[in-house]
């Protein structure tokens, strides 16, 4: 690509990519569109602001020419997963003791809402109620009537697809459910529906969970995990109570826990309110707050919303109805911020799962680090039944947060057969790749996401702070920035393959 000369120096290509990628797209004049590793030098504003005064021949500024969408900041989180944190997760084996890799379908998908609750609590009429109309599958009744998994998702036509089908589509988010098996597959369903909101958001319904033991040995799949799957890749989290029957089985208990990984996307129902009177309703409010108390773990105290989601009847007239109209609103904006908010809620998931897999990182270095030449299955064992003592070690080696650090469970594997041989691939030398990719990776996404939000406000062109103008070829001896006209004087033949040549490479 040879070099770029600007008034202070001379600057080559391989200085620009030196500092990892970071794409971002160009929209120039007749809708042409040039995608950009925007890394080290390339970040700086008047690096970019002198490209685009080239490539639009000095015609367009950087908020008419820097066009960001939903489907840019999705395939720039796709692009930063795959080439730099699925190596990561391979290399430490992630998938061994967490959920499987992200596919590129996870993120261009619409924000996923998972309902949860015992059978008639309202979930599937809460679904109709939202879309104003029945999708394929529906069956509302008194009884346990929903018995299968079903993702409500938009279609140009209404049709139902079988789960094993679904599951090998690859332009559908579930190709990772063939794990849970066919037993799983056969009670799952895809409803693909016409109705807008559906291109927004899409809706998980669930089996009403029963109380009883022998129903939920007589499942053939595992309930619970299959819940922690969905509920990993949702975007919020609601879990319906009935008014007239508040108990809390075992087996939902065990979805509870299962959700609580992710306080932040739940919210809390009490459907069909409108059938109690304001005495009763406060004391079902306060039984249900005792319930949840002993299931959740965390001190903080859950919001409950009122509601009754059904378009089958009008709201019964009772004193508390204008409260209950106001907490159902709120729930309905929360849903409906999902569109808005998603860009920024898959950003915080991503950050979220990188801890998660340098944690993961940092325990298995440790591991490998304990592992004698012989009688590793017998050393697995004995951190395993120390794991206390040993996530100890690991907090105050690595600096991490001890109550970020997993139980034990998740590793029980190691108690297990675990073959020691997976070791081999373990390596401490890549675990400050993490930290780069989320300072020098995903903080960029966040300025695409403000970039999106505020079209007038451009984040490459803020001033500068004194100390990041150290070192900075685009400033002058003083400190300050010289004028982008003098720094956009020559320029070398823009095109897409110069581009596209520095992109292959995992740099970590």
């Amino acid at each position: 690509m040879g070099t770029v000369d600007i008034s202070e120096g001379n600057v080559s290509a391989d200085d620009i990519h030196e500092k990892r990628p970071f794409s971002f797209s160009i929209v120039l004049p007749g809708n042409k569109r040039f995608w950009i590793q925007a890394s080290g030098l390339l970040e700086k504003k008047r690096w970019i602001d002198a490209l685009l005064t080239h490539v639009a021949g000095g015609g367009e500024n950087m908020e008419e020419s820097l066009q960001f969408d939903d489907s840019d900041i999705a395939l720039a989180m796709s692009g930063i997963y795959m080439k730099h944190i699925l190596p990561l997760e391979q290399r430490y084996i992630f998938d061994r003791f967490y959920s499987e890799p992200f596919k590129e379908i996870d993120f261009t998908a619409p924000p996923m809402v998972l309902l949860l609750g015992q059978y008639s609590v309202g979930k599937t009429t809460f679904i109709q109620y939202i879309l104003g109309k029945d999708f394929p599958g529906i069956h509302i009744g008194p009884e346990p009537t929903t018995d299968r998994f079903i993702a409500v998702m938009h279609g140009d036509e209404d049709k139902a697809i079988p789960g094993s089908a679904a599951s090998i589509d690859q332009s559908l988010p579930y190709t990772g459910l063939q794990s849970f098996g066919g037993s799983f597959l056969d009670h799952f369903q895809v409803s693909k529906c016409n109705a807008e909101i559906l291109k927004k958001v899409n809706f998980i319904d669930t089996p009403g969970i029963l109380s009883g033991e022998k129903q939920r040995i007589n499942r053939q799949y595992d309930y619970p995990q299959t819940i922690s799957w969905f509920a990993e890749r949702a975007s919020m989290i609601i879990l319906f109570f009935d008014p007239h029957k508040l108990d809390i089985s075992d087996e939902f208990s065990s979805c509870i826990q299962e959700v609580t990984k992710y306080p932040h996307k739940m919210r809390i129902v009490i459907n069909k309110s409108d059938e109690l009177d304001s005495q009763h309703l406060l004391r079902v409010y306060g039984a249900l707050m005792y319930s949840l108390g002993k299931v959740l773990t965390s001190p903080e105290v859950s919001r409950v919303y009122l509601g009754s989601f059904q378009n089958f009847r009008p709201l019964n007239e009772c004193v508390h109805l204008p409260i209950l109209l106001a907490e159902q609103q709120d729930l309905l904006d929360d849903l409906f911020l999902l569109h808005t908010e998603w860009s920024t809620s898959r950003v915080n998931e991503l950050v979220q799962r990188l801890r998660r897999i340098k944690i993961h990182a940092c325990i298995m270095c440790k591991v490998k680090d304990q592992l004698p030449m012989f009688s590793k299955h017998k050393k697995l064992k004995s951190i395993y039944k120390k794991w206390d003592t040993f996530i100890e070690e690991v907090s105050r080696e690595y600096k991490l947060p001890i109550n970020d650090l997993p139980d034990r469970e998740v590793y029980k594997s190691f108690n297990d057969g675990f073959n020691p041989d997976l070791f081999s691939k373990v390596s401490s030398t890549r675990i400050e790749a993490f930290d780069y990719i989320i300072e020098h990776g995903l903080s960029r996404i966040m300025d695409m996401v403000a970039l999106k939000r505020d079209p007038d406000h451009n984040p490459f062109n803020d001033a500068i702070a004194d100390d990041e103008n150290e070192g900075n070829p685009f400033s002058d001896s003083s400190g300050e920035s010289n004028s982008i006209n003098d720094e956009a004087q020559s320029f070398p033949n823009v095109t897409e393959d110069s581009f596209e040549e520095h992109y292959d490479g995992n740099p970590f």
